[in-house]
């Protein structure tokens, strides 16, 4: 009888494992009057019990078992702390709020507006919003950047080498422009009217729609094609180079739009895209000043650790020399 008993309670047993789960399962209790119960309630742990009338017992080889299971506790363990510290370190804030922005009255209760636009999530609707929303400033330049290679293909100049080597220049001269500009010239140490549209950019919730107006990116579009028809011998090649040069400043209107939206990137690069960005918005404004390609920052010495950066500005030590006018803003 007590074969019997202990052979059916080893099947109670193993069945229990099945369904229940690797980590949650059945434990034998043996006491001191030899009574066996089952409790299906009890985890695995890496603990014993500290009864001197009570000993936990698993069918089979339970040392095996418990040491697989330390194994398991400590990885998870690991990574959760190591999960833990990234987060503390980078400080990076992906808010997961409505899309109705929630204000907090004198009296400490939460309002809520629909005046706030709405924020896309998805990147479906990112692309609607970016494309054929209020801002019509990135439909009007693939409009003309589309015109322009239509021209370009019907000069009666054929497309060569050259038309695709300044193309490329012109992309790679946008790389490093764009650094220039966002560290020398929006965040410079004298006021004008393009910094403070950018302490503007730095005031605003970190999630918003960030878009230039129409006549920004048209007059930018068109001085590029001016300086470009200046300097280069003919007109073919004033047209490749413009070309590079906007698609280059499209990619960065949509990736800078992009990172101040919801939307969760899937590829190495872009989160390394929209990581960077939020340092530069959340750590140290005076670091992480490129953005369509991260590597100019690792190039420029303008990519340090998180800690570096948040301890030079929290003691006041700014890159060059120069101090931040205006204090970087947390999202809202």
């Amino acid at each position: 009888m007590k074969t019997l008993l202990k052979i059916s309670t080893c099947l109670t047993f193993l069945w229990t494992i099945q369904h229940q789960g690797a980590g949650r399962a059945s434990c034998f209790v043996l006491n001191t009057r030899h009574h066996c119960h089952i409790d299906i309630n009890t985890k695995y742990n890496n603990a014993r019990d500290t009864t001197t009338s009570t000993k936990r017992w698993h069918p089979g080889n339970f040392r095996r078992m418990e040491k697989v299971h330390q194994r398991l506790m400590m990885i998870s363990t690991t990574s959760s702390q190591q999960q833990q510290i990234n987060h503390e370190d980078l400080e990076l804030v992906h808010t997961t709020t409505d899309e109705m922005a929630i204000q907090t009255t004198d009296q400490g209760v939460p309002t809520t507006t629909t005046t706030a636009p709405i924020i896309p999530s998805t990147l479906p609707h990112a692309i609607r919003v970016f494309f054929f929303g209020a801002h019509k400033g990135p439909i009007v330049v693939l409009t003309l950047l589309l015109s322009l290679l239509f021209q370009r293909i019907m000069m009666p100049t054929p497309i060569q080498s050259s038309d695709y080597l300044t193309a490329s220049l012109s992309i790679l001269f946008w790389c490093f422009q764009e650094h220039f500009i966002h560290g020398r010239l929006l965040h410079s140490k004298f006021n004008w009217i393009g910094k403070d549209i950018h302490h503007t950019h730095h005031e605003e919730p970190y999630f918003h729609i960030s878009i230039d107006p129409v006549e920004l990116l048209v007059g930018w579009m068109l001085a590029a094609y001016l300086l470009f028809r200046t300097f280069l011998p003919s007109t073919a090649m004033a047209t490749s180079a413009t070309i590079g040069y906007a698609t280059a400043g499209m990619w960065y209107e949509w990736t800078h739009y992009l990172v101040h939206t919801k939307v969760r990137p899937k590829s190495k690069f872009a989160t390394r895209v929209r990581d960077g960005h939020m340092k530069h918005h959340l750590v140290n404004e005076e670091y992480w000043l490129g953005f369509t390609v991260p590597f100019v920052d690792d190039l420029l010495g303008t990519n340090p650790s998180v800690r570096e950066a948040r301890e030079e500005k929290k003691n006041g030590k700014v890159r060059g020399g120069r101090k931040v006018v205006h204090p970087v803003v947390a999202p809202r």
